[in-house]
């Protein structure tokens, strides 16, 4: 007869294997089995917790890694996959201890103090993030990363001269360079004119957001964008359209107000978690994971009706954007669209502002309806925010293609 405690670390050792060349599920699948064998073993909950955290499975990692915890409390590795899980899932105070455990068990590891940072971000103690990221940047001076978010943090206090400072100090060390212009171009515009972030950024801010957004966005912000700018579609007059178009769609905030005027809504999103949650609305007749740019360039589609609500904050030069919507709206159809407005000046028409997002001038706006065939029915001003600290004024357009 087998001796299970045998099998139980052949399947271990298997299932290190396994995780240690990528092959997630044939690790989870062989950590699994040894638990079958060998019931309760902190090794093998811990393990089995930690290729979940790695499958961004997180909450099929929390149980197995409290019990690995539990039984050994002595392992950091395991409080820090506890605690990615926990912040993996918007549970952020959560995480914040079980990283805090990581920590005490090993406090040289600069790394440690940067994930706690970004939870400690996420409930708005900028003050602890930063000590975090002060102690991390004096145990390892040369960690990029620890930089970068060093910097973000400068940003957000408004020290747009010591965030610059930060950004380079991570650039010098090897930081992403595509990502680490865009940081530079928003504190200190001597940098010059970034027109868009990177996509990667963009996918993967978003993918993150996914979770917390509908609830932060208009419960904590009182975002109402999307319902003023479908107010502004019916200020253009009765009409039932025959497809809609909903750029940038997100979790779906417009899809139910577009399903009551539309009798076909699509949606576009970058973020796969994005579009998940807006699935889940069933307000869209179809769902589109691209890039909204290129996918205008490239489709045969016709509508009759386009959105894009709160879009072209993360989208500087839009000319490509204009020039897209142009292409498949049928003429006598209505592009309808959110801006944060800009000063008008002499400038291109759009800046990188501190905040991450893109300003629009109503002029630049203009210039390119004319350019594109469209004319301008509607361009309103109001905030987009109930409740936001900045005051930043927003542009409600309306154009109808020629």
């Amino acid at each position: 007869m087998t001796d299970p405690t045998a099998r139980a670390r052949e399947l271990f050792v298997a299932g290190i294997a396994a995780a240690e060349s990528g092959r997630l599920a044939d690790a989870e699948r062989h950590f699994e089995q040894a638990l079958g064998l060998v019931p309760g073993r902190p090794s093998l909950l811990a393990n089995l917790g930690v290729v979940r955290v790695q499958a961004q499975r997180f909450a099929e990692a929390i149980d197995p890694l409290r019990q690995a915890a539990q039984a050994d409390a002595a392992q950091a590795n395991t409080w820090l996959h506890l605690g990615l899980a926990e912040a993996g899932l918007g549970r952020h105070a959560d995480a914040v201890a079980s990283l805090g455990r990581a920590i005490e068990l090993l406090p040289e590891a600069a790394p440690l103090r940067l994930h706690r940072a970004a939870s400690l971000v996420m409930l708005d103690r900028a003050d602890a993030a930063l000590a975090d990221l002060d102690a991390a940047i004096a145990q390892a001076p040369d960690l990029a990363e620890a930089w970068s978010r060093r910097g973000s943090l400068m940003r957000d206090a408004g020290r747009l001269d010591a965030a610059a400072s930060d950004f380079e100090r991570a650039l010098a060390l090897g930081a992403d360079p595509a990502l680490h212009a865009y940081y530079l171009a928003s504190v200190r515009a001597s940098d010059g004119a970034v027109a868009a972030p990177p996509r990667a950024y963009v996918e993967t801010l978003f993918d993150q957001y996914a979770e917390e957004f509908d609830q932060h966005l208009v419960h904590t912000l009182g975002y109402r964008g999307h319902e003023r700018l479908l107010d502004e579609v019916m200020q253009l007059g009765p009409r039932h359209y025959r497809s809609a178009l909903d750029l940038g769609c997100g979790t779906g905030l417009c899809g139910p107000l577009l399903r009551r005027i539309a009798g076909h809504v699509d949606g576009i999103d970058l973020s796969a978690a994005m579009l998940d949650k807006a699935r889940a609305t069933g307000a869209y007749d179809a769902l589109v994971h691209a890039d909204v740019t290129e996918y205008l360039t490239g489709t045969d589609r016709r509508d009759d009706l386009v959105v894009a609500a709160d879009v072209l904050i993360y989208v500087g030069q839009l000319d490509q954007l204009f020039a897209g919507v142009a292409r498949v709206l049928e003429t006598g159809g209505a592009f309808c669209f959110t801006a944060e407005a800009a000063s008008e000046d002499d400038g291109p028409g759009w800046q990188l502002q501190p905040t991450l997002r893109y300003a629009h001038s109503a002029g630049y706006l203009r210039q390119l309806a004319q350019r594109h065939g469209f004319e301008v029915a509607r361009l309103t001003m109001a905030p987009l925010r109930d409740h936001q600290q900045d005051t930043q004024d927003a542009i409600y357009a309306c154009l109808v293609r020629r």
